[in-house]
């Protein structure tokens, strides 16, 4: 079973989206293409895997980010319903 957090930084819940508007994946394909076509045989497929690499990194990183900052929301939500040092 998938971790609710999990679920919340793929977007997967209902009426949450946060998947990149497609003008912004439109122009980071046209950039991909434009770089692509420059290049031949073992640079493009050095490329791709560079890409694929980088992509896979960011990704970890963003969700570890995500994971963290719901997190922190919650232990702060628990501090603040700490009513004993009021």
């Amino acid at each position: 079973m998938q971790s609710i957090i999990e679920l919340l930084y793929k977007g997967d819940i209902r009426g949450v989206s946060l998947k990149l508007p497609a003008d912004r994946r439109d122009k980071e394909l046209a950039y991909y293409d434009k770089i692509k076509a420059l290049m031949a045989g073992e640079n493009a497929k050095l490329f791709d895997e560079y890409a694929d690499t980088v992509a896979l990194n960011y990704e970890f990183l963003i969700e570890r980010a995500y994971a963290l900052a719901f997190k922190t929301g919650f232990l702060l939500g628990l501090e603040m319903a700490d009513t004993e040092e009021i």
